[in-house]
């Protein structure tokens, strides 16, 4: 039977073993999570999704956020045409993000007299 001072360093050579594997393993979660995060993040942004959400649900649940991200359909988003330049914004915009034509104001249209 082995003395106990020999046990000891048996025991904490493993630990320290065991130790580094979870670290390797917490990296590798970590890098795996944000590449996650990113790419639900950007399939989100393209099919007009909320990219903080489907980063979140990206970091918390991989491989299968980004499944559901590309199986679910596009989000349809209502729109204008800007009379001023022929941009589309959103219908509940009241100035244009291109040129900053007011949608509120009314147009005024000059009389000749």
């Amino acid at each position: 039977m082995e003395d106990l001072p020999s046990q000891m360093e048996s025991f904490q050579a493993q630990m320290a073993s065991l130790e580094a594997h979870l670290t390797q393993v917490l990296w590798i979660s970590t890098v795996l999570s944000f590449v996650f995060a990113l790419a639900c993040s950007y399939v989100a942004v393209r099919r007009g999704h909320n990219a903080l959400r489907w980063a979140m649900m990206g970091a918390l649940l991989g491989p299968i956020a980004l499944l559901i991200v590309v199986i679910i359909p596009t989000a349809k988003v209502a729109t204008k045409t800007c009379p001023d330049c022929a941009e589309d914004v959103k219908a509940e915009a009241a100035k244009c993000r291109f040129c900053g034509y007011r949608f509120d104001e009314p147009d005024i249209v000059p009389r000749i007299t």
